[in-house]
C-alpha cells in the first residue's frame, strides 16, 4: 500500500495540535533558582524549576558538562532516575574510593557529552512532614506520569533552547526507563 504525500502532510497536520497541547499541558513553568559549581574540569549547574502555584510544584534540572567549547560537545544525554531516588543520588554517585570521573554523569561528560538530569517534584520533602500536618501536601494527588513527562518536555525544551537542533538521548534505570519510553513515545 502506498501513502500519497497529501494524505501524509494531512495526517501529520491533524496531529500537530494534539502535540502541542501535550508540551503545555503542565502549566506554567518559571526557573526560580540556579546554582554552579566547577570541579575537575566539569561545570555542574542545578536548577530549581516551579511547576505550578502550590509551593511543592518544584523539580531540579540538573546539567554536568566538561569546560570546553560548545562545537566540542558530541550530544546531549537526559538521564532520568528510578522511583525513590534523583539524578545526583543515582547518576552522580560515585565509586567506593570516591574516586572523580567514575560516576556515570562523570563518564559521559568527561568524554564531551552535554549531561542533563532530572529530579522529580517529591524531592526534597523530609519524611514525615506530609503526615505530621506539617505542609499541604494535597497537591500530591496529581503528581503521576503524566506530570513527570510535563516535567520532562520543559527540561527538553530548555536542552533546545541551549542546543537548537540537537538530538536528545533519553535514558534511565527502573522508573527512569519507563519514563523514557514514554517521552520518546510522548515526543520522539
Amino acid at each position: 500500500m502506498r501513502f500519497r504525500p497529501v494524505v501524509l502532510l494531512s495526517a501529520f497536520c491533524s496531529l500537530l495540535p494534539v502535540l502541542a497541547s501535550n508540551a503545555f499541558a503542565a502549566g506554567p513553568y518559571q526557573v526560580i533558582g540556579s546554582g554552579e559549581t566547577r570541579q575537575g574540569g566539569l561545570i555542574r549547574t542545578e536548577t530549581l524549576v516551579q511547576a505550578g502555584s502550590h509551593p511543592l510544584d518544584r523539580f531540579r534540572m540538573t546539567r554536568l558538562v566538561k569546560n570546553v567549547p560548545a562545537g566540542q560537545l558530541q550530544g546531549s544525554i537526559l538521564f532520568l532516575p528510578p522511583l525513590g531516588l534523583t539524578f545526583a543520588g543515582f547518576y552522580e554517585q560515585r565509586d567506593p574510593n570516591g574516586a572523580p570521573g567514575s560516576s556515570i554523569a562523570e563518564f559521559f561528560a568527561l568524554r564531551n557529552f552535554d549531561v542533563y538530569g532530572y529530579s522529580p517534584r517529591f524531592e526534597g520533602i523530609p519524611a514525615g512532614t506530609c503526615e505530621a500536618g506539617l505542609l499541604d501536601c494535597s497537591v500530591m494527588a496529581s503528581w503521576d506520569l503524566q506530570s513527570m513527562l510535563d516535567d520532562i518536555a520543559f527540561l527538553r525544551s530548555e536542552i533546545e533552547r541551549l542546543h537548537p537542533g540537537t538530538k536528545i538521548v533519553t535514558g534511565g534505570a527502573s522508573l527512569g526507563g519507563i519514563l523514557a519510553v514514554a517521552v520518546a513515545n510522548a515526543a520522539p
